[in-house]
């Protein structure tokens, strides 16, 4: 359900976001995921820091692929957004 979740921050923000926000709709849920998933492992094991190492790269791994997907999405949406409007600049001033 986390995966999912994770892919729909990237779908929506790129979809319903302001004009000019899809580099942060790109950036954001990942970064986000991290620190949450980083207080989390540091809540649930305070003393021990292997554990905790080992905890916050698995709950890392376990959605990865959905983060991978998800940034591929996004990444596409900004480049091909960047694209259209230097093309359409470069149209106003021919």
């Amino acid at each position: 359900i986390t995966g999912v979740v994770v892919l729909l921050m990237f779908i929506l923000g790129n979809r319903f976001g302001r004009p000019g926000v899809a580099y942060v709709a790109a950036v954001t849920p990942p970064l986000a995921f991290a620190v949450l998933a980083f207080i989390w492992a540091f809540a649930s094991n305070t003393i021990h820091l292997a554990k905790l190492g080992v905890d916050f790269i698995g709950s890392l791994a376990s959605v990865g692929p959905w983060l991978l997907v998800g940034a591929i999405y996004g990444w596409y949406t900004f480049l091909h957004q960047r694209a259209q409007k230097q093309a359409s600049d470069a149209r106003s001033r021919a």
